[in-house]
């Protein structure tokens, strides 16, 4: 697929990225979320060049409901 003349379009689930910080002041662990990254990354031969994030967007506030999907490159 690397010097094909097309291109590959390879859809894959979100993961989050959680990182662990430690409060000094009560010396208590807390994960937080840190980022967002593609799921199948480890399973995958390649690295993808460009990542878009897909996100399903509502407009409820007008009479007649509308749904829409906006790709977002985090």
């Amino acid at each position: 697929m690397v010097r094909d003349p097309y291109h590959v379009i390879l859809p894959g689930g979100l993961a989050l990225n959680m990182k662990l910080i430690l409060i000094s002041a009560r010396a208590k662990k807390t994960m937080f979320k840190a980022g967002i990254k593609m799921r199948g990354e480890a399973e995958t031969a390649y690295e993808p060049d460009i990542l878009i994030l897909m996100e399903r967007c509502e407009d409820l506030l007008e009479g007649e409901k509308q749904v829409w999907r906006e790709g977002i490159y985090p």
